[in-house]
């Protein structure tokens, strides 16, 4: 009769490998049952919140009238504005507390619309009026140097050299509102005399397109408001 040598060794391993397969199909079923799979389906938004529409407010120059009537209205209305400052402008430090306060409290955005208001055509005059008034707006946002994005706008009536600008926002992190979006944008500029009526026969064309509008905002003052009070 012959024998065999038994390899008790191998037999172990053998017992052990077996048990371990066992014990984890069990767990990936009960994994199974415990979550099981589904299929689903993912879509990007157009507009967030997956809203069919978007209504920016913007607003140019950090006037009197926007710090003392314009923020406010929207503050206590929950609505956001975007205000484009002047920062080194006397205006703007007429109503700093507003700007550098209230603004931020209030869950307002501000943007970059130039130091001073004076335009740029060489490139220290650029850094000059985009850095500083964006290292404005940062540190009221209470961050570092180059700490987020913002929006930006020359002042109306400025002139400024194009290629050297463009290099600078992209350096300071400031979005151009005059460039390319990629989407399909009306824009009304509200003025003088203008009324809510104004402002409503907007809202519905751009619902219906399904597009960003967008209402210009520059001087603010009451009906009975006086000169200077705005322009």
């Amino acid at each position: 009769m012959r024998k065999y040598k038994v390899n008790l060794k191998l037999i172990r391993l053998f017992v052990i490998i077996v048990l371990v397969e066992i014990i984890f199909c069990c767990g990936l079923e009960q994994q199974t049952d415990d979550y099981p799979i589904i299929e689903a389906k993912a879509t990007l938004a157009k507009w967030k919140d997956n809203k069919k529409a978007v209504l920016s407010l913007f607003f140019d120059d950090s006037t009197p009238g926007q710090a003392t009537l314009g923020v406010p209205a929207l503050i206590s209305r929950n609505l956001v504005g975007t205000w484009f400052v002047n920062p080194g402008a006397e205006y703007y430090n007429n109503n700093l507390n507003t700007w550098e306060n209230i603004v931020l409290a209030g869950g307002q955005e501000l943007a970059n619309h130039s130091f001073t208001h004076s335009g740029a055509t060489t490139q220290g005059q650029v850094i000059y009026e985009v850095g500083e008034a964006a290292k404005a707006i940062w540190r009221i946002r209470k961050q570092d140097d180059y700490g987020s994005l913002m929006g930006f706008c020359t002042g109306g009536g400025t002139t400024w050299d194009a290629g050297i600008l463009a290099q600078v926002l992209n350096n300071y992190k400031c979005i151009d509102r005059q460039a390319n979006a990629g989407v399909k944008i009306t824009a009304t500029t509200i003025l003088p005399g203008s009324n809510a009526n104004t402002i409503f026969n907007l809202v519905p064309k751009v619902i219906d397109a399904g597009i960003w509008g967008r209402l210009h905002f520059h001087g603010i003052s009451k009906t009975s408001g006086t000169y200077p009070l705005d322009y």
